[in-house]
């Protein structure tokens, strides 16, 4: 299936924890009438954080997360609130580090990464506009975001990435404590070939013993089954998703062979394997990189909540909700 090419949100997260709560802590204008009603919900070292302010954070993270509702009514449960608000909380507290560090973002910084966002997400000046808008933000609103999220994310790499390493030995015994996550199951890589007629299967298939037709030849030319313009090729298929029929067939078969005519829903099929990858464990140097972006994320997942916590546990917090 051909996917077309994922935008990413112009309001990027650019703090691996931060999704895109990130996005919306800016400070808002509020008519009179809100500051007067606009309840606090919790005070972050002389910071507030206002019911206003939580409702547009969970607005703008439900288009992120399909399980978040946009309307904070709609959340029934007190500790899901409480979670939300929590994250909140810990993003504030970052932001604080940030400003204690003094931590700058000049003009072309910001300017760099837009240019590289249209890039990437191939945007002229018009539709990265359109986006915009879209998205209910003026570009000041959005520079503003994107400078605050910039300021955190050095944050982390300071307190966080930068001390975050996986060693060989790790990735070596962790590739050794799950083996069941390295063994590579049976493959085969198949053409078929699958008319309506037994008389014309069977021409066809002394026609490709004789050579004087290539399987994938006489797919693409009388094939009705899947991958006929492709001269029949299927892709490369795991042996356990195969049908019995199918097993049995190409049972005792090697690359290239062709299998004996067998019935398939009612039309008539041949198989040739391409090529067959009998399971196998796949070898510690391949599986490497995978390990250690495993091992990575883990680890920086934990650092990141170990850093949290040492701020939370110096702030002054008071949670009202």
């Amino acid at each position: 299936m051909c996917k077309a090419k994922k935008r990413k949100n112009l309001l990027p997260a650019l703090c691996f924890f931060l999704c895109v709560g990130s996005l919306i802590l800016c400070s808002l204008p509020q008519n009179a009438h809100s500051k007067l009603v606009d309840r606090i919900l919790a005070v972050v070292n002389g910071e507030v954080i206002t019911r206003y302010e939580f409702e547009q954070y969970l607005k703008v993270s439900s288009r992120f997360n399909e399980n978040l509702p946009e309307d904070l009514e709609m959340i029934e449960s007190e500790e899901a609130k409480l979670q939300i608000l929590d994250q909140m909380i810990n993003e504030i507290l970052v932001e604080q580090e940030a400003r204690r560090f003094e931590i700058d973002v000049g003009a072309s910084d910001l300017e760099a990464f837009i240019d590289q966002y249209k890039k990437d997400n191939e945007l002229d000046d018009a539709a990265f506009a359109k986006e915009l808008k879209k998205q209910g933000l003026s570009l000041e609103d959005y520079k503003e975001k994107i400078a605050r999220d910039i300021k955190k994310n050095q944050v982390i790499n300071t307190m966080i990435r930068q001390k975050v390493v996986v060693t060989e030995e790790e990735e070596r015994q962790y590739y050794e404590n799950h083996p069941e996550q390295f063994k590579q199951p049976k493959q085969v890589r198949l053409r078929l070939l699958l008319v309506g007629s037994r008389d014309l299967i069977e021409t066809l298939r002394q026609d490709i013993v004789s050579g004087s037709i290539s399987f994938a030849q006489a797919a693409k030319e009388h094939s009705i089954g899947p991958g006929a313009e492709q001269g029949g090729d299927m892709g490369v298929l795991e042996w356990n998703d195969l049908g019995p029929d199918w097993k049995q067939a190409l049972s005792d078969l090697e690359e290239g062979e062709l299998s004996e005519i067998f019935e398939l829903r009612g039309h008539f099929a041949l198989l040739s394997p391409e090529s067959i990858n009998m399971e196998n464990t796949v070898p510690f140097a391949e599986a490497q990189d995978s390990i250690q972006k495993i091992l990575y994320t883990e680890k920086l997942n934990n650092r990141f909540h170990e850093y949290i916590s040492q701020l939370r546990s110096k702030a002054v917090l008071d949670i009202k909700l």
